[in-house]
């Protein structure tokens, strides 16, 4: 599961449904209620399968059907992942993101959450086939993303192999997120195994202890619990660091008391390591060193068109962590794609690298990683380019041939002879006309708030840039992380627990669509 912001849930309403499908079910198997049952109970029963039928078929059906009709004209992207809940149940989740000119924003929602019978490359490929066939979208369908393991993305058969086949036009990309972690992971083994096992170890002995927590009023310091560094958690590690950097202090003073009370070896290890002299430089350089992918993490979380910034913010990077150990005039000199962390001749100095060989192992790592888990040699990166706004007005690329050329189903939906005429006239506007009154205030907008600047434009005819916008919406709707997966997955954890595993899927279904209902409404 990620990182990512989990809100709860009403709980007493969805006890509610879940305790009278229980009920439901129980009475399914035994006699029908005795005639001295008390009204109330009965009227209660009967108001909870109005509830239940309020949700599955009110929510379910209707808002599915709602969202049927929007994707019917608008381009969207596909974003899947898998899980197993408390039930061991397998479950995929189909979400899906799509730029709505209507509302000038990116919407994100849920289109299917099923039990999956099959999880393996064929079997959730058809999934997703048979559910765009079935809801007759299929042509509006741009992009997929999913996490990075072999079933959704290897190389020879997977799910991205599979639906490229079958959608030749589709872009695929890689969680960005993921990638981010796996990046930050392998990068971390450069230090010593001790660091993470001592934290991990501070971490399991306080999940068996309150005494800290006492410890800490005494001390005067924030009551923080200490946070695990978890593999599963995107870029847990990073905030695990920040919390015993923060609390290294109080934790040296209490394990020695500790230690003076009972001398477990397991004790005796932590302290030893939480006064060793490299123990809070190691510490203050992984908060440094983590918080730059934590940091392009968060960026990638969010629900705004945001491929198009994926190549530069790898790159800067990449940039970032060669320039701490290699010479400058190298680093900015050479492409992201060709900085060879191994070449000596262009490293600093060793007495100029803050704290020296370990550090420089770490950047290696770190480089190789970024520059293996994502690759830019797709043309779509490139294409996505023209959606910078100094690059539309520069009028870069000069041409849209390329866009229409990668993307056929463009030229069904506007006019291409239209389109390019626009882009040109595009970039020889005044700028007050888009409400700005220097380049430099081009240059520090996101290409989002640009473009909502050009869709706001009228003429007598209406919008001033008609087929123009519907290019943008093609690109803005591609996309780029499955974040938007694990927030459903962590809604999930919070709906169906253990004291709550008889919610069907039609239920659990209707309650996922009527909060990203209200969500989307929220945000009108």
């Amino acid at each position: 599961m990620s990182g990512v912001d989990e809100r709860p849930v009403n709980c007493d309403f969805e006890d509610i449904v879940v305790e009278n499908q229980t009920d439901t079910n129980k009475n399914n198997q035994t006699q029908p209620p005795d005639k001295e049952e008390p009204r109330k109970k009965r009227r209660q029963i009967q108001e909870n399968l109005g509830i239940i039928t309020i949700i599955s078929d009110g929510f379910g059906s209707g808002l599915k059907k709602k969202l049927v009709e929007k994707l019917k004209k608008r381009w969207f992207s596909v974003i899947i992942d898998e899980t197993t809940d408390v039930t061991v149940d397998s479950q995929l989740a189909v979400m899906v993101q799509y730029w709505d000119p209507a509302e000038s924003e990116m919407i994100v929602d849920v289109l299917d959450f099923v039990k999956c019978t099959d999880a393996t490359a064929d079997g959730l490929s058809k999934a997703v086939i048979e559910r765009l066939d079935s809801l007759g979208i299929r042509s509006r369908f741009v992009g997929f993303c999913a996490d990075t393991c072999n079933v959704m993305f290897g190389k020879n058969h997977s799910v991205s192999t599979c639906l490229s086949e079958e959608f030749p036009s589709i872009v695929v990309v890689k969680c960005s997120c993921h990638s981010c972690n796996l990046v930050a992971n392998c990068a971390a083994k450069a230090f010593p195994e001790e660091l993470e096992t001592t934290m991990k170890a501070i971490f399991a002995h306080f999940s068996r202890s309150r005494n800290f927590k006492e410890f800490q009023e005494f001390a005067q310091v924030e009551k923080h619990v200490i946070l695990s560094p978890c593999q599963t958690r995107w870029l847990s590690f990073h905030n695990s660091v920040k919390r015993v950097l923060e609390q290294l202090q109080p934790l040296i003073l209490y394990f020695t008391a500790e230690v003076a009370d009972d001398k477990s070896k397991s004790e005796i290890d932590i302290l030893t390591y939480l006064k060793h002299p490299q123990t809070e430089p190691f510490l203050n350089f992984l908060n440094y060193a983590l918080g730059c992918p934590t940091e392009f993490n968060t960026v990638f979380q969010s629900e705004s068109p945001l491929l198009h910034e994926l190549e530069d913010r790898v790159g800067a990077l990449i940039k970032d962590f060669a320039s701490n150990f290699m010479l400058l005039d190298y680093t900015r000199a050479t492409s992201t794609a060709k900085i060879d962390p191994w070449l000596a001749s262009k490293y600093q100095p060793l007495n100029k690298i803050y704290l020296g060989i370990i550090i420089k192992s770490f950047y290696i790592k770190a480089i190789l990683q970024l520059q293996q888990r994502f690759d830019f040699s797709a043309d779509f990166y490139s294409i996505l380019q023209m959606l910078i706004p100094q690059n539309v007005r520069d009028r870069n690329p000069q041409t849209l041939a390329a866009v229409f050329s990668r993307f056929p189903a463009l030229q069904n939906s506007c006019d291409s002879s239209k389109a390019e005429i626009e882009w040109r006239s595009l970039s020889v506007m005044l700028l007050k006309e888009l409400g700005l009154q220097t380049e430099d205030d081009l240059k520090i907008l996101s290409a989002e708030a640009f473009w909502l600047l050009v869709f706001n434009l009228k003429c007598s005819t209406g919008c001033r840039f008609p087929n123009l916008s519907v290019v943008v919406s093609y690109l803005f709707s591609l996309p780029y992380s499955n974040a938007i997966a694990e927030r459903l997955f962590s809604f999930l954890k919070l709906t169906k627990t253990d004291n709550r595993g008889a919610l069907k899927e039609d239920t659990i279904l209707g309650l996922m669509r009527m909060k990203y209902f209200m969500k989307n409404t929220d945000t009108k």
